[in-house]
């Protein structure tokens, strides 16, 4: 299928030799990009398959939701702009937080900060007697 125009003009264009269900339209209008078994309102599949993200104006960037490498079982949020991960969940489920590479269930590098009235309590106590802190 080729509409009018040119470029990034056109509305729609599927090139003639792209594989199979590059895009495909069920009856309940779900999309699927590389697949024709739909899960959800947008369905994704391939090896490496990611959502971008681009803002075009003036300090916007670029953002991926894909997996940190194809097959790791990861999810993450990408700044291609500046090639910084911003989160990630990876495969045993620890999360990082401006880190690809979490150590254990949070890993945060950077500064974690939180409202006056709130308070960081960990492993459920109520009273906080000392913290570690290491410098990332």
């Amino acid at each position: 299928m080729v509409a009018e125009g040119t470029g990034e003009d056109q509305p729609i264009v599927v090139e003639q030799n792209a594989p199979r269900n590059s895009v495909y339209v069920d009856h309940q209008g779900r999309v699927g990009l590389g697949t024709s078994v739909l899960g959800a309102q947008l369905h994704l599949k391939g090896t490496a398959p990611a959502l971008a993200i681009e803002d075009t104006g003036a300090g916007g960037r670029e953002y991926r939701l894909r997996s940190k490498e194809g097959g790791d079982g990861s999810l993450g949020l990408f700044d291609e702009t500046t090639g910084k991960s911003r989160w990630l969940v990876d495969g045993e489920g620890r999360v990082g937080v401006n880190t690809a590479k979490p150590t254990s269930t949070l890993t945060v590098a950077g500064y974690i900060d939180s409202a006056a009235s709130s308070r960081f309590l960990p492993n459920r106590r109520t009273t906080v007697s000392s913290v570690s802190v290491r410098d990332p």
